[in-house]
């Protein structure tokens, strides 16, 4: 005879707590908190590590180039000495240039010897067609220029000139911004070479020039390889002299303060050791322009000179880099969120699918099992949950087989007989039936406990 078994409908509590169901996005907001700093604090490694690289590359380039053209210069005016000192060795020159510093202009013999010097001059000026200086003087012991290739300048004297001090050091060439009455605002490499008769009298200073137009021709092929770049020299009396923006000749400028600080620091470095390096300057300059320059210091001219790029052209690509880092961040984030929602569902999902099973089993349909067939941590949960709920259902089977009455006269005399519980839990159930079934799987817990614990707890409670 087979026997239906009938469920029991256990009564809702009416303070239920109620629950919000959010442990997949908890799951996906704490993982992706974990996840997201390595991922920014790579982005961050990662555009430094690109900056310094674009930055390191920008210096290379610069020094590459400026240092090229600083050392043509050198060469250059090293060319330029040596040649005045030939000059200064031909005994017809320091002939003409010994009697040009003793006679007046007026005298006979003055322009003889005066285009005599000319003729020396120009053998060791013109190795080719093209001349080395410019232009060039002969200035006596009292500081009046002698001769000149520019007849003008012939009676001019020198002596009142803040200059001067500096012409008659020895032997050297140096950069300067307005040599009056010579180059009234100008500027110019003068390189002097001090002459002596063979009986070693002092005749004066062999002045040669090298005037603004070889100077902005040569800042003009610095600045060819990038029209944004901007190259100016620093004279040996500390004016900046570059090229203008808008008549495209040399001209004079006052640099912004930071500009001039920064430099200075960095020359005074420079003249100390004569050494170029890597670093990069960072100012804004006269225009309040932010810019990235390199300054190196020529001791064949007694001079510096910068060569400045605007930041925004020689690191533009830097501008581009920060937008596309900060997409490949959203992405990458984007990505690990629908990555870390799908992995916490497949969690979450069956622990609701459970849940739901568990409260219709316990509601009384005791047919109810778990589907889930995993062979992990949930896979094991719910199958202790099925096997519980067979466990359950056969005991309630056998129950309903059995005689009510004995049943419960024989359970409550099994349990009664070792604790005082059933007077204490039957006012707790509605029926006998529940009451019945908690006795008996209460006393199955305490013969099996007794069966394989040799010391069982005891089963009373108390209030």
């Amino acid at each position: 005879m087979t026997t239906k078994m009938t469920p029991v409908a256990a009564s809702p509590s009416p303070s239920a707590p109620k629950f919000k169901k959010g442990l997949a996005r908890s799951m996906v907001f704490a993982l992706l908190m974990f996840a997201v700093i390595p991922v920014l604090i790579m982005g961050i490694a990662g555009y430094a590590r690109a900056r310094k690289l674009l930055y390191e590359q920008v210096a290379q380039q610069i020094y590459n180039i400026s240092h090229s053209y600083a050392s043509d210069l050198n060469r250059s005016m090293t060319t330029k000495k040596i040649r005045l000192d030939r000059v200064s060795r031909r005994p017809l020159f320091i002939e003409s240039a010994e009697k040009l510093s003793e006679l007046a202009p007026s005298n006979a013999s003055f322009i003889y010897y005066r285009e005599q010097l000319f003729s020396e001059f120009d053998v060791v000026n013109r190795p080719d067609s093209k001349p080395l200086f410019e232009n060039f003087m002969l200035v006596n012991t009292d500081g009046v220029v002698c001769a000149a290739s520019q007849a003008n300048w012939e009676g001019l004297s020198l002596a009142n000139s803040e200059h001067y001090p500096e012409f008659i050091t020895g032997a050297h060439s140096t950069g300067i911004y307005d040599v009056t009455p010579i180059l009234p605002e100008q500027f110019a490499i003068f390189t002097i070479k001090p002459l002596s008769a063979e009986n070693g009298k002092d005749i004066g200073l062999l002045i040669g020039l090298t005037e603004s137009e070889s100077a902005e021709a040569f800042l003009n092929k610095i600045i060819f390889f990038n029209p944004a770049s901007s190259a100016y020299f620093i004279a040996s009396n500390e004016a900046y002299v570059g090229i203008d923006a808008y008549t495209k000749e040399l001209a004079v400028f006052e640099p912004s303060h930071e500009q001039k600080q920064i430099i200075a620091s960095t020359m005074i470095y420079r003249e100390e050791d004569e050494r170029d390096t890597l670093a990069l300057l960072e100012f804004s300059n006269y225009q309040e322009t932010p810019v990235v320059a390199q300054v190196h210091w020529m001791p064949a001219v007694n001079s510096g000179i910068v060569l400045e790029i605007p930041q925004n052209v020689a690191l533009g690509q830097l501008g581009s880099l920060a937008p596309f880092s900060i997409l490949i961040f959203i992405l990458t984030f984007g990505a690990m969120s629908v990555v870390l929602w799908i992995a916490s569902n497949r969690v979450v999902k069956p622990l609701l699918d459970l849940a739901a099973t568990t409260r219709h089993f316990s509601e009384g349909d005791w047919q109810r099992r778990s589907p889930i067939q995993r062979d992990d941590e949930i896979g094991l949960l719910a199958h202790s949950f099925n096997k519980m709920a067979d466990e359950l259902s056969s005991l309630y089977r056998s129950q309903q087989i059995t005689n009510h009455a004995p049943l419960q006269t024989s359970a409550k005399t099994r349990f009664t007989s070792k604790t005082n519980c059933y007077p204490k839990l039957a006012p707790r159930f509605a029926s006998p039936l529940q009451l019945e079934i908690l006795c008996l799987a209460l006393w199955m817990f305490r013969v099996l406990s007794q069966r394989h614990l040799t010391r069982a707890p005891s089963l009373c409670w108390k209030h």
